[in-house]
């Protein structure tokens, strides 16, 4: 469980790191684009969940985009 949740830790890192570089953003929007990366995560498709989306899983309600 560890490993997984460094790993999920790393990614959400790397894809922070890579809007940031894309966009020519200053580290000043890190927190915003960290939260953002989170908030598409859990609303896309999982493989892990069969393709269920997490916020659903979860919350087990249809979820608004």
């Amino acid at each position: 469980l560890n490993k997984l949740a460094e790993r999920m830790n790393q990614t959400v890192t790397e894809r922070v790191r890579s809007i940031l570089a894309n966009a020519k953003l200053s580290k000043a929007f890190w927190v915003e684009v960290l939260m953002t990366t989170v908030y598409m995560i859990n609303r896309s498709s999982s493989e892990p969940l069969d393709s269920n989306i997490p916020q659903r899983a979860w919350t087990d309600r249809d979820v608004l985009y």
